[in-house]
């Protein structure tokens, strides 16, 4: 026992170094300790699923910066053995379970293979039931079950799964408090769940709620944030189809302005965000009588965004953007069919 805790002591140390310096020296070697550790352990140790759950999250850091699947495989092998020999009241089995999800589910996406799919939800149902170290840490689990849920009812069309997927992060939305780092992850899941389910039963009420999710994560001042006034942008126009509500298109032409002046963005992608509420906006009637219209403006900045970051041809793409829209306002009333740009 003692040499397996000396190993493990090692381990942690390397591996605090590796988070702090990036080493790729120090990842490999508190893998070598973590396995030491994991090898010197008796059979039926309760020091064992410890560390096997460092090892798994070694293993997960070095796919993560490498890729090998080889390492996914053995992180998810690893940590499926911690999960079978915690019992059921330990006080970390629920974070080994819950970060086995997204890894089943990374695997998935890999293999296609829908049993670790499966896997996932179990392991992150388990999670939930689970008890949890803090309001936080139950709002996580909440988080990830609705992630691998919503995976599989992309994959099988399950209803019940994004049903279940919508109350999770709904939950996880309301235990976490305004200004807490996970909220934003959770509103945008919400979003995007909320969406769906709106696309499934065309119930406006929905779609509301996503563009109300949206809405606040697009509101504080974050790196994502024009990631965020992207996505309300491009539900407001989903919104705008249904009834013509013209405040919900002239909010879109709003947040890719927003979207574009915002420096977080990604110089060769500004242009990009203008295309589906530029579109629309033609389509639309535009400016049509409208005195002081801000659309070109917005053009003219992603053009000089683009521009002024190298981007070869940004303000002309802006530009034949721009002119689509305008000769889309010219043929009449301009049709509101949910357009989706190509």
């Amino acid at each position: 026992m003692e040499r397996s805790l000396t190993h493990a002591q090692r381990g942690a140390s390397a591996y605090g170094t590796y988070r702090r310096t990036g080493s790729s020296a120090t990842l490999e070697e508190a893998l070598s300790e973590f396995r030491s550790a994991v090898d010197s352990s008796p059979p039926g140790a309760p020091e064992l699923p410890l560390h096997l759950s460092r090892l798994r999250i070694a293993l997960q850091a070095r796919h993560k910066r490498y890729g090998d699947p080889a390492d996914e495989d053995a992180a998810i092998d690893v940590g499926l053995r911690a999960a079978r020999l915690m019992p059921v009241p330990h006080p970390d089995r629920a974070a080994v379970l819950t970060a086995l999800g997204p890894a089943l589910l990374g695997r998935f996406t890999r293999t296609r293979d829908t049993d670790d799919l499966d896997k996932a939800v179990e392991a992150c149902r388990e999670a939930v039931a689970a008890p949890a170290h803090s309001t936080a840490s139950h709002a996580g689990h909440l988080y990830n079950l609705a992630l691998v849920l919503r995976a599989r009812f992309a994959d099988s069309g399950r209803r019940e799964d994004l049903d279940t997927a919508v109350n999770a992060v709904q939950e996880a939305v309301d235990l976490t408090p305004v200004g807490h780092a996970d909220r934003l992850s959770f509103l945008l899941l919400l979003a995007a769940c909320r969406r769906e389910r709106f696309r499934v039963d065309e119930d406006r009420a929905k779609l509301d709620a996503a563009v109300a999710a949206l809405a606040e994560a697009a509101a504080g001042d974050h790196p994502d944030r024009a990631r965020c006034l992207s996505m309300l942008g491009d539900t407001l126009r989903e919104r705008f189809a249904l009834g013509d509500r013209r405040c919900d298109i002239d909010a879109s032409v709003t947040t890719a302005q927003q979207a574009v002046a915002l420096r977080a963005c990604r110089e060769t992608s500004r242009g990009f965000q203008l295309r589906g509420s530029l579109k629309w906006y033609g389509e639309t009637g535009g400016d049509r009588g409208r005195p002081g219209c801000e659309v070109p403006g917005v053009v003219a900045a992603s053009g000089r965004a683009s521009a002024s970051a190298g981007h070869r041809g940004g303000g002309a793409v802006a530009g034949a953007w721009w002119d689509q829209a305008r000769r889309c306002r010219g043929r009449g009333s301009g049709g509101h069919g949910l357009a989706r740009s190509g």
